[in-house]
């Protein structure tokens, strides 16, 4: 059992940071959690999901990672913060806020639902335009202050909706691995050094002991993965991290523990091999190089406009319209079937 207090503990380390929209509704959070007479159980249904993505994936973990997650207690807090963190109190703790899982899914939709208008004729790729700025926004809003999230349902190809449900699947998976990696690594003890070299990265950011914890539970989470699987485990990958990535532009400034994004993807990118498989090695690059490529636009977006991110997004679309646009265009997309001409050339 994870007590309030811990929570609150928890949250109340967030808030150095923290934007003014943010800190509003960890506080809020914290009011929350304080008022409330109940406590998070390893064993609530959110809780148990979590541990079953675990367990069906036993058979591709090393034996080490697997030890770590039997020795330790997997939590989700149905809260709609965005961050997970490890503990090692009362032999390791996993904490997965369920707001970071709503982000990573919400995103995941985002973009297949953008790559399909690429796919597109041009004047669906034109009122594409509106509809992601317009889900862009909602993240940007839910992030800096829980407001829910729509829900995109039935709105892919059977194949893509598949493809999206084994890239959240996978990428929750990667993210246990992180924080399990947190706890086998010894970073959750005081004065941990790391010797990790990170090398040179792809955008300029001083990787000091923190963020080079991070990399080492990065490098960990992934080749905890079996050999054969490892490259196959990139993509979700690459959407996890994407998902952080918006987060630290438009609503974070510069952490001093954690690395950027994508420098995050392009170190796990030096491990990928596909070596007797060289089509497959170029999509997998293609998804990556894609997915460096929108991060170093966000990244040159955040310098030039700093912290003013959100508010020239929500300038560019307020939380209001954006919501009457994102449903008008979800009705419109399951009405007017828009993609089914790409099922039979997915």
């Amino acid at each position: 059992m994870i007590t309030n207090d811990e929570l609150i503990s928890i949250l109340e380390n967030s808030l150095p940071g923290a934007t003014a929209t943010e800190e509003k509704h960890l506080q809020r959070t914290i009011r929350r959690i304080s008022l409330s007479q109940s406590s998070c159980s390893p064993d609530s249904p959110s809780s148990l999901k979590l541990k079953n993505i675990v367990a069906a994936h036993s058979d591709i973990l090393s034996p080490e990672i697997i030890k770590t997650f039997e020795a330790c207690e997997i939590y989700c807090v149905e809260e709609p913060i965005c961050n997970a963190y490890a503990t090692r109190k009362n032999g390791g703790k996993i904490i997965v806020f369920e707001g970071l899982l709503q982000v990573i899914s919400f995103y995941i939709n985002l973009i297949k639902i953008s790559d399909l208008f690429n796919l597109c004729k041009p004047e669906k790729q034109n009122e594409a335009v509106d509809f992601l700025t317009a889900g862009f926004a909602l993240l940007v809003d839910f992030i800096e202050t829980g407001e829910t999230l729509p829900k995109v349902e039935n709105v892919l190809p059977p194949k893509v909706e598949n493809d999206v449900n084994i890239g959240f699947l996978t990428s929750v998976l990667f993210l246990l691995n992180h924080e399990a990696a947190h706890l086998m690594l010894g970073h959750t003890k005081l004065n941990y050094h790391s010797e990790l070299n990170v090398g040179s990265l792809r955008l300029e950011e001083n990787a000091g002991n923190d963020k080079k914890l991070e990399f080492e539970a990065d490098e960990y989470a992934f080749f905890a993965i079996d050999e054969s699987l490892r490259d196959f485990f990139i993509p979700s990958i690459v959407f996890f991290l994407g998902a952080i990535a918006f987060a630290e532009t438009f609503s974070a400034s510069d952490t001093k523990t954690h690395p950027l994004a994508a420098n995050r993807i392009a170190r796990l990118a030096d491990f990928v091999r596909f070596e007797n498989d060289p089509q497959a090695r170029k999509a997998v690059f293609d998804v990556i190089e894609g997915e460096l490529d929108r991060h170093r636009r966000l990244f040159d977006y955040r310098n030039a406009y700093g912290s003013f991110g959100r508010s020239r997004i929500q300038t560019i679309m307020p939380t209001a319209e954006a919501k009457k646009i994102f449903d008008r265009f979800l009705t419109e997309i399951k009405s007017k079937n828009y993609f089914s001409e790409l099922e039979s050339g997915i």
